[in-house]
């Protein structure tokens, strides 16, 4: 009998240092990609 032992790996991102910002009135929105998919976070000022 075989055995298969598969890793799996992992990616770590911060926000601190976005791949994208897209700005717009009265705010941003800040993308990280993480194994291929966006992943962001939106950031809005009063108003």
């Amino acid at each position: 009998m075989q055995t298969h032992t598969s890793a799996q790996q992992t990616e770590h991102r911060t926000f601190g240092e976005p791949d994208e910002i897209r700005e717009f009135p009265n705010g941003r929105a800040e993308i990280v990609s993480v194994q291929g998919a966006e992943i962001g976070r939106l950031v809005l000022e009063p108003g």
